[in-house]
Formats: structure tokens, C-alpha cells, sequence
């Protein structure tokens, strides 16, 4: 149950590109370091052995996230708060209808990914398509190597759409994915794939695993 509650935070996290400190106040919890501190110790223990996982987290976290212009933050902070806000009511009321209606609203971005990825060859990407690339990229702290391989496009095309994206906060957030590839490329394990990262740690959504979070309030 607790590592249920705390990994669909962390895929909310992941999603919605939520701080630490945003986690704190969608959570209700006062926003001190301590606790920032602490919720980030609970993902360290709760899927330490996740190590493609961490990687993540750690890019959100500690790099994407830290210094981000106010207006970003509150972006972030306004969809997550929303989305927590149903989930919770529709969880006390039983609403499943709901609950999978939101579920399909977290997993939108990967939905859109995997269409793509089955597109016929006469389908033409549109700047559209592209941003929700570039974002993917970022959730996933894809090299474009990596991106290249999973979507069939050229990473020269991919270097020139990334070149053009006009998108200031998208922007920032792929030029600190760059700046920390090598490193991150070297932290993932021969495992590694987009497709299976997840799944270890997010299934089997409860019912119940809000409880976990009326009792924290």
C-alpha cells in the first residue's frame, strides 16, 4: 500500500514535472527542507533498485527543477494540485470510471508517444508531435541516439527540431538534459527501456492507496 501511494506521486512527479517543494504542498506538508529531504529519502528506499528509475528522479529533482523561473513552478505545481484534487475525490467516492479516466490523463504524453511510434511512413510529424517529442525526452532523459532509435527518425532531424524549438521553459529543460547526458547514459543499466522502466514500480493502482495520504494530513 505505502509504496503504491508513493509511486503514483512519483509518476505524478514525473508527469506534471513537480518539485520537491510542489510535492510538499500538493501533499499538504509544510515545504521545509527537512521534508523535501525526507520524501525524497522515501523514493530512495522505496525503489532503490530501480536504478533507470532514479535516474529520473534524480534529473527532476535536483537538476530541472532546482532554479526554475517562478512562473514554471507554479505551471507544474497548478496541474499536479489538480490532478491530486480529483484523484482524491474520486477515490473517496469509489468513482472508478473516474479514477481510470485520470489515470489516462497521467499516461497522455506516453499515449501520444506510442501512436507515433506506430505511425505509417506517410504520416508527416508536425511541430505539435515534435514538442510532445522533446517533452517525452525530457521525462525520460533520453539521448538523441536513444530518441532516434525509439521513434525512426534521424537524429539530424532531431537536432534540428530541438535547434528550432522556440519554447523558452522547454528549452532550459533540454539544454540541462544535454549538458548531463554523458553522465546519465552512464548510469543506466543494459536494461534499460522506455517501455518497462516504469511498469516495475507503477501497477496495481488500490482503491484504497489515497488512505495513505488522508492519514499524512
Amino acid at each position: 500500500m505505502k509504496q503504491n501511494f508513493y509511486a503514483l506521486i512519483l509518476k505524478m512527479a514525473l508527469e506534471y514535472r513537480l518539485s520537491l517543494e510542489n510535492l510538499c504542498i500538493i501533499l499538504g506538508i509544510e515545504a521545509t527542507q527537512d521534508n523535501q529531504e525526507k520524501i525524497y529519502n522515501i523514493f530512495e528506499a522505496l525503489f532503490n533498485k530501480n536504478t533507470d528509475l532514479k535516474v529520473l528522479y534524480d534529473f527532476l529533482f535536483m537538476n530541472e527543477t532546482k532554479n526554475e523561473e517562478d512562473e514554471t513552478s507554479l505551471q507544474a505545481l497548478n496541474a499536479g494540485y489538480l490532478f491530486f484534487s480529483k484523484y482524491k475525490i474520486a477515490n473517496k467516492n469509489r468513482d472508478n470510471e473516474m479514477i481510470n479516466e485520470l489515470m489516462t490523463e497521467l499516461d497522455s504524453l506516453d499515449s501520444r508517444i506510442k501512436s507515433l511510434k506506430n505511425r505509417n511512413n506517410e504520416y508527416e510529424l508536425t511541430d505539435n508531435d515534435y514538442l510532445d517529442i522533446f517533452k517525452y525526452k525530457v521525462k525520460y532523459c533520453l539521448s538523441r541516439a536513444e530518441l532516434s532509435n525509439i521513434l525512426n527518425i534521424s537524429s539530424a532531424e532531431l537536432i534540428k527540431k530541438e535547434l528550432g524549438v522556440t519554447d523558452k521553459k522547454l528549452k532550459r529543460k533540454l539544454n540541462l538534459l544535454n549538458k548531463k547526458q554523458i553522465d546519465i547514459v552512464l548510469s543506466r543499466t543494459k536494461a534499460f527501456n522506455v517501455d518497462n522502466i516504469l511498469n516495475a514500480s507503477f501497477n496495481d493502482y488500490d482503491n484504497k492507496l489515497m488512505e495513505m495520504c488522508y492519514k499524512q494530513k
